[in-house]
């Protein structure tokens, strides 16, 4: 709504410069203040009526595309209610009086020597400049959000890149159906790469330990898992130490691995926890093993919170408290190894609906905000980038026909007309630049906060949004120095 409003005073105050002429003529002629009012209030009221209606003609096909983008369930019946309407309504008279009342009052009081100072003097260049430069700030603050939250997208997906092509699912009661069988079932499954079997698999279960020096009440929970060594494969999860680790699989009875969070919160500063019993680190008498190795955390869910320690115990081979069974397979067989899963579910289980867990999906699901946020700042960034360069850069040309004109008289090339009017937009970009890149860095410093895992601000974040910005603006003015150039010089020196 910012945005927009502020689309709007640019471009409304553009176009009242150019009817300021006509109602300083006419207000010498002996126009009341009150017949000006009326003219400017009509005016503006039929223009703010005819946006509202292409307004309601534009969103009624694009209403289901705004919904699919960031994920809503607006309605066109919701403009209409009673809640909004009358809003809508107000939002409407409010942009058809306010400019109408405050441009009629100055009309009345702007005399003939302010009135040219105004209209063709210095202060009208400054305040054109002001109104370019500070919509060039919100196109450039808006692209170096987009691309900073496009990088903590990144960040997501490449976290999320390890679960591509898995799902899980329980097999319930393995007596009813052996382990054993669904293992060689699936192996059977064209596109299947590999099978599996867990405890609980990825989302497994937790119990509260104190932290390492806290309070007694100062608890947080530890994952617990049970799995097969080629569970760390399937996952393509990384181990600090892998050669250290296998070495001491091999000799250890009851081998178990933690994660760096757990030497975090669990274990003193500075000390090695690999060869220490688990007992040590998480007083429970049912917690029985030997650390073996450390492995990277992890996420899987919303990157906004801390990876919880872990402490995984390995066995050679499959439990008989296994029943989640964990399957890789390439991501273009996905619907066909889904339904032939199904199929073999429904023929053990028959009337028992088929359940799996998607942990790509899931991570996704749980970082959407960031999906959604990401897309309505590119959908902003675009709309005021297309404002600037086709509406405002657009007027201030037109301010500059009639010098542009004279140059031709007097001698100037195209490419001399080019410069002279591609400069004052790159002071423009220039100054927008340097303004918006300390307040840009400042409030997505802040927005990152919210993330336990984020990237880090960096120059380019900034660069790219600037240069592509220069880039699309001289095209822009480019076209447009074109158009006013080939104009007869005559035609042009008679404009106002």
């Amino acid at each position: 709504m910012f945005i927009g409003c502020f689309n709007y005073i640019n471009l409304s105050f553009s176009r009242l410069l150019k009817q300021i002429r006509t109602l300083h003529i006419e207000s010498l002629l002996g126009a009341s203040h009150r017949q000006i009012r009326w003219q400017l209030f009509a005016d503006t009221f039929l223009m703010v009526i005819t946006a509202f209606l292409l307004s309601i003609l534009l969103m009624s096909d694009l209403l289901a595309v705004f919904n699919a983008t960031i994920s809503a369930h607006l309605s066109f019946s919701y403009l209409f209610s009673a809640q909004v309407f009358p809003v809508i309504l107000l939002f409407v008279i409010i942009l058809s009086v306010v400019p109408a009342e405050y441009m009629s009052r100055k009309i009345q009081t702007l005399s003939e020597s302010r009135y040219r100072s105004f209209f063709t003097g210095r202060k009208k260049q400054r305040i054109v400049a002001a109104l370019v430069t500070l919509q060039f700030m919100i196109s450039i603050g808006l692209l170096s959000a987009f691309m900073i939250i496009r990088s903590q997208m990144d960040l997501i997906e490449q976290e999320g890149s390890r679960y591509k092509g898995i799902v899980e699912f329980g097999i319930g009661d393995s007596r009813q159906s052996p382990l054993s069988a669904w293992i060689e079932d699936i192996k059977s499954i064209s596109g299947v790469k590999a099978v599996v079997p867990s405890q609980s698999g990825l989302y497994t279960m937790s119990m509260a330990v104190p932290r390492q020096n806290g309070e007694k009440n100062d608890l947080l929970m530890l994952e617990l898992y049970e799995n097969c060594p080629d569970f760390l494969d399937i996952y393509d999860f990384d181990l600090l130490d892998a050669k250290q680790t296998f070495h001491l699989l091999l000799r250890t009875s009851v081998p178990v691995i933690i994660n760096e969070s757990f030497i975090r919160y669990l274990v003193p500063e500075g000390e090695d926890p690999v060869g220490q019993p688990i007992s040590k680190y998480v007083p429970e008498k049912s917690e029985k093993g030997t650390i073996i190795g450390v492995m990277k955390d992890f996420k899987k869910y919303s990157l906004t919170n801390n990876v919880f320690p872990l402490r995984m115990i390995l066995h050679e081979m499959p439990q008989d408290n296994y029943t989640t069974l964990t399957l890789r397979f390439d991501e273009q067989d996905r619907t066909a190894v889904i339904n032939h899963l199904r199929g073999l579910w429904e023929k053990k289980y028959p009337g028992t609906p088929f359940n799996y867990e998607a942990p790509y999906q899931v991570l996704i699901s749980n970082n959407q905000e960031v999906t959604d946020f990401s897309r309505i700042l590119l959908m902003y960034a675009s709309i005021s980038l297309f404002l600037t360069l086709f509406g405002i850069t657009h007027y201030a040309i037109q301010q500059r026909i009639r010098e542009i004109g004279i140059r031709k008289i007097h001698g100037a090339s195209f490419g001399q007309i080019l410069w002279l009017v591609n400069r004052p937009f790159l002071y423009y970009i220039g100054i927008a630049f340097i303004l918006i890149v300390p307040l840009a860095c400042y409030l997505m410093n802040y927005w990152l906060q919210q993330f336990a895992y984020h990237v880090h601000i960096g120059i380019l974040h900034f660069l790219l949004p600037l240069f592509f910005t220069v880039c699309i603006t001289l095209l822009t003015v480019c076209l447009n120095s074109y158009r006013a150039a080939r104009n007869n010089p005559v035609d042009s020196i008679k404009y106002e």
